[in-house]
């Protein structure tokens, strides 16, 4: 995680960055994903900080279809938009 903005509202606190980690795709090989988060914190009475709540988004990738994305699509049939009245 790359912090790249931190904010603080009286008792809460943003911070706002960059994350990347590795997600597993198929047994025994991984990928790196890229994304952004938010931390939310509230100041505790002791004065301590606790996470309120974290959200992240992957950045997504333009790639090339899969051997099992193609497979998927060989069955599947489109269904044409209806005409409006």
């Amino acid at each position: 995680m790359e912090s790249l903005r931190v904010e603080m509202l009286g008792d809460i606190a943003l911070d706002l960055g960059r994350c990347k980690m590795l997600v597993p795709v198929v047994m025994g090989k991984r990928r790196e994903e890229r994304g952004k988060y938010l931390i939310v914190l509230v100041r505790q009475p002791a004065g301590t900080w606790k996470i309120l709540a974290d959200f992240w988004s992957a950045d997504l990738a333009v790639s090339a279809p899969t051997p099992s994305d193609t497979a998927a699509q060989k069955g599947s049939e489109l269904i044409p938009p209806r005409k409006p009245r």
